[in-house]
């Protein structure tokens, strides 16, 4: 696997299951509604995820990775500037729905990125405690979905995507050429 692909779904995990560990003790948060940056976020990642399907069916490895990790570009780039660390100091309900769908997108983000990292994403998605063969796509409008779960406990994970030491770097690219 691409180490920046595993890097981006591994940071977009470890900051908003660690912070809802912190805040809202392991658990989808209830409290606030979702605004027009969740709308705008919904309906951007629903014509993702039809590009997505798209290529799927034509069978286009490239552009469907390419789709997935831009995918997880966006969850991150929503909690980055969304930053419910931030919120929950003077906003305590916004931080509640920032983090909720946060906590979604990454199961989302496992979902979608399922056919590409599949251990990676069961990893996640049992840490919801969904422990399906095959996860289930996502149909429908978005919006309902990223604002579920509330009051669903999600495990702790520990760092999801292990890093490589650079010995192992040197051994690896010793072994097999760079």
């Amino acid at each position: 696997m691409n180490k920046d692909l595993a890097d981006i779904f591994g940071n977009l995990v470890n900051r908003i299951v660690s912070f809802a560990h912190l805040a809202f003790d392991g658990r989808i948060p209830e409290g606030g509604a979702p605004g027009e940056t969740e709308l705008r976020l919904a309906h951007d990642l629903e014509q993702r995820i039809k590009a997505l399907h798209r290529h799927h069916t034509a069978l286009e490895f490239r552009a469907g990775a390419a789709t997935t990790r831009a995918i997880w570009d966006a969850a991150n780039a929503y909690q980055q500037h969304t930053a419910p660390w931030t919120a929950i100091k003077s906003d305590p309900a916004r931080a509640a729905v920032i983090t909720r769908v946060g906590l979604n997108l990454v199961a989302l983000c496992a979902t979608l990125g399922w056919s590409i990292v599949p251990n990676l994403s069961e990893r996640v998605l049992g840490a919801f405690g969904c422990n399906n063969a095959v996860p289930r796509w996502p149909t429908g409008p978005l919006l309902p979905l990223l604002n579920s779960g509330a009051g669903t406990p999600v495990a702790r994970l520990g760092l999801p995507v292990e890093k490589i030491s650079s010995e192992k770097v040197a051994h690896l690219t010793a072994r097999f050429g760079a």
